[in-house]
């Protein structure tokens, strides 16, 4: 018989990104035991997503309020998880106003922006854009506007590049692409679009907390 799997995954902005074992009864709190030494100044302690399977190879995406699930262990953020689930934690930092605090310039930005993907603009690129092989002089580029930003802040090179890497764009693209893919005729394409006076305008998975309120949380 085929073996469950006993993991679950944690990704973007955390002190340790990584698989780590799976439990009976195991909840957030659980992985994340505080939030000074689980997670970093810059994560987003009020939006985060687990990413679920289902008996059907699907995937469902449930919100979470990190911070309230660390802090209240009694709290509804802090859910039950099950094997193999995937916990995407973001960066609270908006990637323009992270650019000029820190005084990046206008070439450097546009490396940083195109490094955190565009699932944003169009769900299509944002694969293409996936797998797109940096040049050298713009790869150099980027570690130059990365040290910059680091030494104009109070981030090392080390955290700079973990808010790169856990913007919305960047964790979110490969889960809008998989729930393009399992859209059909009888499955609506569970995604929403947010814009207008928020801090992350874009493209959302559709989570278990369907209402106005989650979703301008989810945008800032």
């Amino acid at each position: 018989s085929k073996r469950t799997p006993n993991y679950v995954s944690v990704k973007g902005n955390v002190a340790r990104a990584g698989r780590y074992q799976w439990r009976e009864g195991q909840r957030i709190a659980d992985l994340f035991p505080s939030i000074q030494r689980s997670l970093n100044k810059s994560s987003d302690l009020d939006y985060s997503l687990v990413v679920r399977k289902t008996p059907e190879q699907h995937i469902q995406v449930l919100q979470v309020a990190l911070g309230e699930a660390i802090s209240n262990k009694q709290s509804n953020e802090n859910i039950l998880l099950q094997a193999e689930d995937e916990i995407l934690v973001f960066t609270k930092y908006d990637l323009e106003l992270f650019g000029e605090a820190f005084h990046v310039g206008a070439k450097e930005k546009d490396l940083l922006s195109a490094e955190a993907a565009s699932a944003n603009a169009q769900m299509e690129t944002a694969e293409q854009l996936a797998n797109q092989v940096v040049g050298e002089d713009e790869a150099q580029l980027k570690a130059q506007a990365i040290e910059r930003i680091a030494k104009n802040s109070d981030m090392t090179v080390e955290e700079v590049a973990k808010v790169l890497n856990s913007t919305r764009e960047k964790l979110l693209a490969p889960v809008l692409i998989r729930l393009q893919e399992q859209a059909s005729i009888t499955n609506d394409l569970k995604v929403v679009e947010i814009f207008g006076e928020i801090k992350f305008p874009g493209v959302y998975p559709i989570t278990d907390k369907n209402t106005v309120k989650d979703l301008i949380i989810a945008a800032g």
